[in-house]
């Protein structure tokens, strides 16, 4: 069995009863169990196997094709799911909700829990973002809210922004939950874990959440928690912003639970807008913007902008503090890219760029410029073959005068440098262009050449196998008929 607890598996030792109940051997939550049975169905084979109630959101072997089966709940329980979150448990694997089956949790922090799940009509992996049963009954203005705001994101269509599927409420169990699209990928969060970002790779990145951003900005939607976990970099679609619409209600939401998670909330806020942090409901898409040159920083410099472990230090920080500079932890990085952070971050929203579009145009020209940068050269260095046929010392002393040559060569480098013209280097590059294009010349003429060669060939054989013509006889015969008359 699976507890709805803390997702702890586990195999009870005896099947339990009203006087024995099923306790979690890890955090000794009670699961709730109503003692019924029900036929589970396979899958591959459609043979049913009847199973107990606390199997639900395990694994069992077919006992017809032997195939492994998650035990999920039958399609008139949805009443199962909605007491198990009501107690303060969790969706398992198996589990149904609405016209969503649930795959895998896969972030449980925060107001809204998230799970991979399967849609049963459409046959389309999804995403179920589901609010807290807890915060919904609490206050049900961010049930219904995170339902309207659903409906103002459907506006958004682009290719870098995960699209909502399905938004629901249901005022009597206290579900509220959005449904959005689920892409193949990683989030920038994980690939941050590994290390910093290139400069080119941010830039692409940071280019592609903007054209996102620019969308927005057309609809008045503001995301209000642009932060690495939710940017979702896939393999053939570039960078993905998830969470538009809706992001910034879970930031809302996250307050009015009674045990916050202080660990998440540290996380959103590092990203954060100054303004936004004080009054949300004021902030523009400038706000964004902030949140933007923050995660460039953390791209290209492999830190935070801000770090703190007490929310309220975090706050002081964010307002009143300039991160430090990248080049303290990424001297590659170029000027062009720490003005752009710096002017992305700033603490007044009218010092920071008017649109996402305006970034677009910097990121461009900063792209053409490291793209014109030239690579660095690279050493060749060739050594002679063994000889088979014996020659094997005079590979070695050549390998040795090449080696003490290289070593000369080495040492008086510097009054090799001294000696030479400013301009030598130039010209030796000029001439060796030169004698390239001589060489690419010569090329050409012999192939020239060769064609007009081949012409003349083809031209002589086709002369010498023609067939004369046949002289003709009407002139001889005229005169013999002349020769014939008598003469007058």
């Amino acid at each position: 069995m699976i507890c709805r607890a803390c997702q702890h598996r586990f195999v009870p030792s005896e099947a339990p009863s009203a006087a024995q109940p099923l306790i979690c051997p890890k955090c000794q939550a009670e699961q709730l169990l109503s003692g019924m049975t029900f036929i589970a169905l396979c899958p591959e084979c459609a043979q049913g196997i009847e199973v107990d109630e606390w199997m639900i959101g395990s694994y069992a072997d077919c006992p017809a094709c032997g195939k492994e089966i998650i035990i999920s709940p039958p399609a008139d329980q949805e009443s199962y799911t909605g007491r198990a979150l009501a107690s303060g448990g969790h969706l398992l694997p198996g589990d149904q909700l609405g016209r969503y089956r649930i795959d895998q949790p896969l972030n449980l922090e925060g107001a809204c829990e998230d799970y991979l799940a399967f849609h049963t009509v459409l046959f389309i992996p999804c995403l179920v973002k589901l609010l807290k049963p807890g915060i919904a009954e609490q206050d049900s203005f961010f049930a219904e809210k995170l339902v309207r705001d659903a409906q103002n994101a459907c506006k958004v269509k682009h290719r870098h922004v995960i699209g909502i599927i399905d938004a629901h409420w249901d005022a009597e169990r206290n579900l509220s939950y959005v449904v959005t699209e689920r892409a193949e990928g990683m989030t920038l969060r994980e690939a941050l874990a590994k290390g910093p970002v290139a400069e080119k790779n941010a830039v692409e990145i940071a280019r592609d959440l903007c054209k996102a951003l620019l969308c927005a900005e057309g609809h008045n939607i503001l995301h209000g928690d642009i932060r690495p976990a939710n940017v979702l970099l896939t393999t053939n679609s570039g960078a993905k912003l998830l969470g538009l619409g809706i992001a910034k209600l879970e930031h809302e939401a996250s307050h009015c639970e009674t045990i916050g998670d202080v660990h998440h909330d540290l996380l959103t806020q590092a990203y954060s807008a100054p303004e936004y942090l004080e009054s949300p409901q004021d902030a523009d898409h400038r706000a964004d913007l902030y949140s933007l040159g923050a995660v460039l920083y953390h791209m290209l410099s492999g830190k935070r902008p801000f770090v703190s472990d007490n929310p309220l230090a975090m706050l002081t920080l964010i307002i009143e503090e300039t991160p430090p500079d990248i080049r303290q932890f990424n001297p590659n990085v170029s000027d062009d890219m720490c003005q752009l952070v710096a002017s992305l971050m700033a603490k007044r929203p009218g010092e920071r760029p008017a649109s996402a579009g305006e970034v677009i145009a910097v990121l461009d020209d900063i792209m053409r410029k490291l793209e014109k940068q030239p690579k660095p050269g690279r050493v060749v260095v060739t050594f002679a073959e063994q000889n088979p046929e014996g020659n094997s010392g005079k590979t070695a002393a050549t390998g040795r005068a090449m080696a003490s040559s290289a070593a000369g060569a080495h040492a008086n480098s510097s009054a090799y440098s001294s000696a030479v013209p400013t301009g030598a280097t130039a010209n030796t590059g000029n001439a060796t262009g030169v004698r390239s294009t001589w060489a690419k010349a010569v090329t050409i003429i012999n192939i020239v050449l060769a064609l007009a060669c081949a012409a003349l060939f083809i031209t002589g054989i086709v002369v010498m196998t023609r067939k004369p013509k046949a002289p003709a006889t009407t002139g001889p015969a005229s005169v013999t008929h002349q020769a014939a008359q008598p003469p007058r």
